[in-house]
């Protein structure tokens, strides 16, 4: 059984109020992710290194280019979301939103989990700390039909693989 209603079509941009947008990953993004991952990687580690033993030190961009090149294709089964935050000129990442089916550990009822951050810390984000939000499918246009519409309030900057400590 599928975490996502039949005829689910994920969204390919969402506008968000700072001038900025959320896009898919993809594997092309390796020229700016990687930069950034490594640019952040003693606190990622800090997060992420124990259980997942990422981002290793000797981490290399092709490895990257890997990694983004599956979570697209997660993407493409639905099976997982990876949005890239983007400037217009998609010149800088500047974080990730994840979008995951719900587990045990999600809240009674909850359609998904999101997780999100920013790759380096900014004052005008609105978390600079990993959090995770049970998200029902009632409470955002992202479950009220086949056609999915992730208003940016919902997905925000609440953590990520690129948040700060």
């Amino acid at each position: 059984m599928s975490w996502l209603p039949d005829g689910f079509e994920h969204p390919l941009r969402e506008d968000l109020p700072t001038g900025h947008h959320l896009r898919p990953i993809r594997g092309e993004d390796v020229d700016i992710d990687y930069p950034a991952m490594m640019g952040s990687r003693e606190r990622l580690w800090a997060k992420y290194g124990e259980a997942w033993g990422w981002p290793a030190e000797t981490i290399t961009y092709e490895a990257d280019r890997e990694d983004l090149e599956r979570h697209a294709e997660e993407i493409e089964r639905h099976e997982t979301f990876n949005y890239a935050v983007l400037d217009e000129a998609e010149a800088a990442l500047l974080g990730c939103v994840y979008i995951d089916p719900p587990d045990e550990r999600s809240a009674p009822g909850a359609d998904a989990v999101s997780s999100g951050g920013s790759s380096t810390p900014r004052p005008e984000a609105t978390s600079s700390a990993r959090s995770t939000t049970s998200c029902r499918a009632g409470s955002s246009s992202a479950g009220a039909s086949a056609r999915s519409t992730i208003p940016p309030s919902r997905l925000g900057y609440c953590g990520s693989r690129s948040s700060a400590a």
